[in-house]
């Protein structure tokens, strides 16, 4: 679904209760309320691999990259963050968060 077409459904589902939505409209619901927008996330960042001792922890950051496994892991983990949100009718606040974990 377009993004603008879930705005759009936030609108006309605006009467429904929580528990009459179905996933996607309870997502952009979930969306309009908060003014979030997934594609204005940041980029995933400081999930680094030393390559050069495990049992080293000088803190040297010389020999350090990128995880791409632990990247892709973390950035899925955030895509689906918010539709816990909507299923959950848990709002991003520290009590929501902290119910969601």
């Amino acid at each position: 679904i377009p993004y603008d077409d879930l705005w759009h459904q936030a609108a006309v589902t605006k009467h429904l209760p929580h528990e009459e939505l179905t996933l996607g409209q309870a997502y952009g619901r979930f969306l309009a309320t908060h003014g979030f927008d997934p594609d204005e996330r940041d980029p995933i960042r400081y999930l680094t691999t030393n390559t050069d001792n495990p049992m080293d922890n000088n803190g040297s950051n010389d020999t350090d990259t990128v995880d791409d496994e632990l990247a892709y892991i973390m950035l899925r983990y955030r895509q689906s963050h918010d539709y816990y949100h909507a299923v959950t009718g848990l709002p991003p606040t520290v009590l929501g968060e902290l119910a969601l974990k």
